[in-house]
């Protein structure tokens, strides 16, 4: 089995993937790094692949693994969802204008795909703070409100995705259009902030702000 990490040659215990992902793992650990890239035989594998990889020997296998400093590849991932922020503000919007109007198919089309991005900032922030070994209550976020923490935005993001469920569970349709066009909104703009404060946690010191 052929196996490269970043362009160097590597040594499994066995010619098997799962041997392979192991090595590989415990090489860019050791370099304070983390695999992003896997190939085999030139082909991407999947996540399925990685989260249980295959144990049968592949003495004829060519994998070759990438690395990625957690840093900035966290900072970078954050700093790509925060735009998305205004999507989700925008979807909202629409939302609850089309709940005005009594049109909710497309009420609730529109309010997915907010839910869809809401659903990858929490992870995103959940897979980051747990790659830079960081407690959420640690993290501060400068609000026009006031001072507060990641801890306490991740909580009321909860709340406020909560009240939308439950408007649409007993059709509260004038609750559902308050929470989106006010509660919702602020979430929008804390959620801004509260990003880009993780990415300049992830930021190597030298080149945070």
């Amino acid at each position: 089995m052929r196996l490269q990490l970043d362009g160097t040659t590597l040594r499994a215990d066995r010619p098997t993937i799962k041997s392979a992902l192991d090595a590989a793992r415990t090489a860019a650990q050791a370099r304070g790094r983390v695999i992003v890239e896997a190939r085999i035989d030139g082909h991407a594998m999947g996540d399925e692949e990685l989260t249980a990889p295959d144990d049968r020997e592949l003495p004829n296998a060519s994998l070759e693994f990438v690395s990625a400093d957690p840093g900035s590849l966290v900072r970078v991932t954050l700093l790509e969802l925060a735009p998305m922020l205004e999507e989700a503000r925008a979807r909202q919007q629409a939302a609850a204008e089309f709940v005005g109007t009594g049109d909710l198919a497309t009420a609730f089309e529109s309010l997915s795909r907010a839910f869809e991005i809401w659903n990858g900032v929490q992870q995103a922030v959940a897979n980051g703070s747990e790659l830079l070994g960081l407690e959420l209550d640690s993290v501060a976020v400068q609000l026009p409100s006031g001072p507060t923490t990641l801890a306490e935005c991740v909580r009321t993001l909860a709340q406020g995705l909560g009240e939308i469920k439950r408007a649409l569970s007993v059709q509260d349709l004038p609750g559902l259009s308050d929470a989106l066009l006010y509660d919702m909104d602020v979430q929008t703009h804390a959620w801004d902030a509260a990003l880009k404060a993780l990415a300049d946690r992830a930021a190597p010191p030298t080149s945070r702000s």
